[in-house]
């Protein structure tokens, strides 16, 4: 990591509540004080992953309200 790759961010640490959010690559962000760390970046293939299990989701919702009637 390098210091100059560094920006520090106003927002707060959900793990830790503390104000030291930094971006140190790309998408990537980690907490100064505790060990969070998040990392943005997705590959397509974990984007299509989401697509069917909203599509089966919605048919079971539709299912469901079709017993209800």
């Amino acid at each position: 990591m390098n210091a100059s790759t560094i920006k520090t961010l106003g927002a707060q640490c959900p793990q830790c509540g503390h104000q030291g959010i930094v971006e140190y690559e790309p998408k990537v962000y980690a907490c100064l004080k505790c060990d969070f760390e998040k990392d943005f970046t997705l590959s397509p293939e974990s984007k299509k992953k989401g697509a069917p299990g909203v599509l089966v989701g919605g048919a079971g919702l539709f299912l469901l309200l079709l017993l209800l009637l």
